[in-house]
Order: structure tokens, then C-alpha cells, then sequence
């Protein structure tokens, strides 16, 4: 995947390589759906209720699914992670309503 550039931080510019991911869950213990929920609420928004758009670099990718490989049951839980190219994340589209994206404001240039 390409990387995101520009980012706009704080009113610079900064060159960050991160993915765009949908991060799809089915968890049956309703502590370790809480736990991958505040997880997932630090690199993305929730798109539905077990589903989240995330923002990763690849070191923050490795880490989240590292955690999620210790914390799940591997008989009753799934974590599900999909990669989105630039040209798919530019025509992302919400239906009936368009919401923010974050995590913070970007350009997203293709």
C-alpha cells in the first residue's frame, strides 16, 4: 500500500506511512469485546458495532494484532482485519449519512 502523505498535524505536514484497515470482530465474552473495542477506539472510529475504521502504521498493526491473538479465544472469537487501498478509501462511501473520518484530519492524495 501507498502511504498517506501529506498528514496535517498540527498545522504541519508530516510524512507517516499508514494503512487504512477495516477492522471487522465477533467476540462472545463481553470483557474481551470491551477490551478490542477500547483498543480499536485509539487508532479509528466505529463504523458499526463490531466493525471499525482504523489507521495504522505497521508497527502499530503488528502490535494490535499481536494483542488480539493473546486476548482472544481462538474456539468462539474472530478479529478480522482488511486491507483498503487509497483508490478504495477515496470512494468510501456512507449511506444515508456522511460522518468524520479520523483519526484527525488528512489529505489523502492518489
Amino acid at each position: 500500500m501507498k502511504s498517506l502523505n501529506p498528514i496535517l498535524l498540527n498545522g504541519k505536514v508530516m510524512e507517516k506511512k499508514k494503512e487504512f484497515y477495516v477492522v471487522a470482530y465477533d467476540i462472545k465474552n463481553n470483557r474481551r469485546r470491551a477490551r478490542v473495542a477500547k483498543l480499536l477506539e485509539k487508532y479509528g472510529v466505529r463504523a458499526n458495532y463490531s466493525v471499525f475504521e482504523c489507521m495504522f502504521t505497521p508497527g502499530q498493526l503488528k502490535q494490535v494484532k499481536s494483542k488480539m491473538i493473546f486476548w482472544s479465544n481462538t474456539k468462539t472469537d474472530s478479529v478480522i482485519f482488511y486491507p483498503c487501498c487509497l483508490n478504495c478509501y477515496a470512494k468510501i462511501e456512507y449511506v444515508p449519512k456522511v460522518r468524520e473520518r479520523k483519526p484527525g484530519p488528512m489529505i489523502v492524495t492518489v
